[in-house]
């Protein structure tokens, strides 16, 4: 599907209200299996695939501000004039950009270990937290995450890396969000660590924040369980 002059593929399914479920930067539709299985159960799962991180070489580079357009664009073509959005990562700054442009296009926001705290300033600081994440992963999951790494672009992942780091913490929303909006953190994130959970309940007065205990930047995959039962609780029917 061409969306904002990128191609956008995406899988779908289950049927009901629906959530559309947004990778970070080295994801893929596995981070999401086993969330993609209990929300299907009465939702419509949409995966998108944010394009130019494993596909898509030679087209219009993917930046980030593509990102709400493309997403936006990817709702309004599949006929839904509201929608669930859940981003981890990058993806929550994608989908945070979408609830501020477009608010009349979400019904409620799940924000996964926003970047608006990195660990540190400096691209090589993240390597250390960065492995270990994955050496306290359970190994299927560590697999899934290795194998999510390993069909994607390392230019284009650093080039999404750098503007997460450029944007120094601040998300740039600008307005007060009207979206209900859940923010869940890993209690041992040590890429995007907790205390960004303090300012970014300053900046988004109205959300409330979901902790893990135990998990880390992953936390979907650390704790599914923990982070299915949180997110059918705030995505039930209002």
């Amino acid at each position: 599907m061409a969306l904002a002059g990128h191609t956008v593929r995406y899988e779908a399914s289950g049927h009901g209200r629906p959530v559309v479920l947004v990778h970070g930067l080295g994801g893929s539709r596995r981070w999401w299996r086993e969330t993609i299985a209990e929300l299907s159960r009465d939702h419509r799962v949409i995966v998108p695939e944010l394009p130019g991180f494993s596909y898509g070489r030679g087209r219009r580079r993917f930046a980030l501000k593509d990102a709400a357009p493309v997403l936006g664009g990817l709702l309004e073509r599949l006929g839904h004039e509201r929608a669930d959005l859940v981003g981890h990562s990058f993806g929550a700054l994608a989908c945070l950009g979408v609830a501020a442009t477009d608010p009349e296009l979400v019904r409620r926001l799940v924000l996964i270990a926003p970047p608006v705290r990195t660990a540190s300033p400096r691209m090589a600081g993240n390597a250390l937290p960065v492995a270990r994440t994955l050496l306290r992963l359970p190994p299927a999951a560590a697999l899934a995450v290795l194998g999510g790494f390993a069909i994607k672009s390392p230019a284009s992942m650093l080039r999404a890396a750098g503007e997460i780091l450029a944007l120094d913490g601040d998300p740039g929303v600008g307005v007060e969000l009207a979206v209900p909006t859940m923010v869940m953190w890993g209690s041992r994130d040590t890429i995007v660590p907790m205390g960004g959970a303090d300012w970014l309940a300053g900046t988004l007065p109205r959300a409330q924040v979901v902790v893990i205990d135990d998990a880390g930047h992953i936390p979907m995959l650390d704790r599914p369980a923990e982070v299915n039962a949180a997110l059918r609780g705030f995505l039930a029917p209002e």
